[in-house]
């Protein structure tokens, strides 16, 4: 992982098209300037109970604080996206991927205030009852699962507790979802 004296994360910049331009920037930078870099997110997936894995985020987080969201996190350095998933995954609620496995299955681009970015979508199927899980105290207060269909009802009606807010790229990301669920 790339990282600066101070610690904070450096990110690979992308030019507007999603491509490398082999420069790298800190994460406030990114954010701040508007520059596009990559991110990921995980859907944990308990498909027998039709469940989805979320996470509260701590109170004093600069996004999204107190908000319910995914497992989710920024493509570090010269990481990849797999390779960030894959660490976030274990990072912030315990989960080994390389066990459970994962796919691929949605990319989009984000324009909004502060966040510039290429999301990659991944999810996986469990069985893993909620205290199995290990979470990452110093950036999470709280790990429950929710109901798929009122998760997707509650974004579609553009409740607050959630991260995510809709937009018209949910569509396909939602029928992606119900095929999962449904297969």
């Amino acid at each position: 992982m790339k990282k600066v004296a101070d610690k904070e994360e450096m990110l690979k910049v992308l030019s507007e098209d999603g491509s490398d331009t082999g420069k790298y920037e800190k994460r406030s930078v990114v954010h701040d300037k508007q520059i596009f870099h990559r991110e990921v997110v995980l859907w944990v997936i308990n498909k027998e109970k039709r469940q989805i894995l979320f996470q509260r985020r701590a109170k004093d987080k600069r996004a999204w604080p107190d908000k319910f969201g995914l497992v989710a996190g920024h493509v570090v350095g010269d990481e990849t996206p797999e390779e960030a998933v894959i660490h976030e995954a274990k990072e912030e609620v315990g989960l080994n991927l390389k066990k459970t496995g994962y796919r691929h299955f949605f990319t989009y681009k984000k324009q909004e205030p502060n966040n510039y970015c290429y999301v990659y979508h991944y999810y996986t199927l469990v069985n893993i009852p909620i205290e199995k899980f290990k979470i990452q105290e110093e950036e999470l207060t709280e790990l429950r699962y929710v109901d798929y269909d009122e998760y997707k009802a509650a974004v579609h009606g553009r409740k607050h507790d959630y991260v995510f807010k809709w937009n018209e790229l949910y569509d396909e990301m939602f029928y992606d979802l119900d095929d999962i669920m449904d297969k």
